[in-house]
């Protein structure tokens, strides 16, 4: 009778470490989880802050053609934010919902295009942004 007594005494105490082991896993995988959440809110918190700042740094409207001067120009609620850009002038521009870098330059044939965008003859109207 000793020996059960002991021997669930053993099984007690060893089923005590091995729940108390668990937990401790399990205590440690939640501290985890969570540095690594709360290391990706940071990293999201910082790519909007980057994001909102750069975005007050820039102008964004339109390209329009300004007749006076034969250049296409950022146009912001119908006012010239730029009259006209020049060739090789850095903008970026919406393709397929993403911004894009690219600058203005003028064809062989006199058609003014958007370096490695789709955009090339009539630009009106394309969403564009400049730095202020």
């Amino acid at each position: 009778m000793l020996y059960n007594t002991i021997t669930i005494h053993n099984a007690y105490n060893l089923f005590k470490v091995i729940i108390l082991n668990n937990l401790l896993k399990l205590y440690n995988l939640c501290i985890d989880i969570t540095l690594n959440m709360l290391y990706n809110v940071c990293i999201v918190n910082n790519i909007y802050k980057l994001s909102k700042e750069r975005s007050e740094k820039l102008i964004q409207g339109r390209l329009g053609y300004n007749s006076a001067n034969d250049r296409y120009g950022l146009l912001v609620s119908d006012l010239w934010e730029n009259d006209g850009f020049h060739c090789g002038e850095p903008l970026e521009v919406l393709v397929d919902d993403k911004w894009v870098g690219t600058r203005m330059e003028m064809s062989i044939d006199h058609e003014w295009y958007l370096v490695d965008t789709p955009y090339k003859g009539d630009l009106e109207y394309i969403q564009a942004r400049i730095e202020k």
